[in-house]
């Protein structure tokens, strides 16, 4: 069994910029793989409240998912003493980049979005950024 160890990363970028040597296919699944994964929940939480409406929102309730995603990731490691993840803020960057990217696709599409299901609550929102 491989011998894995507990990684906490609070330098931002650190993991970013070590992954550019690992060559491209690991950098494909690490970066851009968080930055995608989110990209879903900035398009679809102003579609599905009204809480969601505003960029600050959307950043800040990605925020939250994420740590929690990385605290739970460490407790785990923690409690089954088998560190197979590590915790790193770098996750968290990409991960709220993701959900940002996502967010202005959803600005970009709303107008189509409000002509196909105008009932939806995207579609009743007044432009908030």
């Amino acid at each position: 069994m491989p011998d894995f160890k507990l990684t906490f990363n609070l330098i931002p970028l650190k993991t970013v910029k070590e992954m550019t040597i690992f060559g491209f296919g690991i950098f494909l699944r690490q970066i851009v793989g968080n930055i995608v994964l989110f990209i879903p929940m900035g398009f679809f939480a102003p579609v599905l409240s009204k809480k969601f409406a505003s960029f600050k929102s959307i950043i800040g309730f990605c925020i939250v998912i994420s740590s929690g995603i990385e605290i739970i990731q460490g407790v785990i490691n923690v409690l089954t003493q088998y560190y197979n993840r590590s915790v790193d803020i770098d996750d968290l960057i990409l991960n709220t980049l993701g959900a940002a990217i996502g967010f202005l696709i959803f600005k970009l599409f709303k107008p189509i979005v409000h002509k196909l299901f105008p009932n939806l609550v995207c579609c009743n929102l007044t432009d908030k950024v």
